[in-house]
Formats: C-alpha cells, structure tokens, sequence
C-alpha cells in the first residue's frame, strides 16, 4: 500500500469515527472498531476495483471473498478439491450399480497396464 492509499484510509477512518459518534472521540468497544475495520475494508475493495478494474467474487464453497484472476471459482486449491470431490460424487450418485463395476474394472485394467510399462522401464 503507497502513502496516498494509507492517507486516503486513515482520513476515511476519521470521517467514519466522527460519523459515528458526533466527534473525534476514541473508539471504546472492540466490537466498534471491527466494524470500523470492515467498513475500511470494504471501501479500500471499492476504492480497488475502481481503480485496478478487478472485482472480487466470494468462493462457492467457504464464502470467502477473493481478488478474481481469470476463470478462477475459488479462492484456493482446497475449495477446488473439494468442488471436484462434490462434483465427482454426484456423477457417480447417479450412475447404477453395474457401471460403477465396469468404470472399477477399466481402471484396474489401465493401472495393471501402467505398472508392467513401468517395470519394463526400470529393467
């Protein structure tokens, strides 16, 4: 954060104290001073996608706000782990009985595969 950002939210974070209280006074309760802290928060996320052209999204899986990148749906690899997870469940949810079997037996098979190549390598 440059000087002129710093300056910008301090004085932001003033006129919110005299907004709230009528005054310059000193913020009292903890819980004040975190709204305090979100609004900041939330105008420097304004102040940011106004400036840099980005928006923030909130992650489908833990609601956390993120900077969007891209194509990106979450905000890191574990949400992605887990949507995958959530995603490959369903489809198998679905699927009977006797094309599971056959989905189990394919990849045995290509695993076998996969190992005897491997052996041949290292021999």
């Amino acid at each position: 954060m440059n000087d002129k950002q710093k300056e910008s939210i301090l004085r932001l974070r003033q006129d919110m104290i005299t907004s709230l209280y009528g005054n310059d006074t000193a913020i009292v309760n903890i819980s004040d001073l975190k709204e305090l802290l979100n609004l900041v928060a939330e105008q420097y996320k304004e102040l940011d996608s106004i400036k840099n052209k980005v928006h923030y999204v909130k992650c489908s899986i833990c609601g956390k706000e993120f900077r969007a990148k891209g194509k990106r749906k979450y905000c890191s690899d574990d949400c992605k782990k887990v949507a995958f997870r959530q995603q490959n469940n369903a489809y198998f949810r679905n699927m009977s009985e006797e094309q599971r079997t056959k989905r189990r037996e394919a990849s045995r098979l290509s695993m076998r595969k996969y190992r005897q190549n491997k052996e041949k390598e290292n021999k």
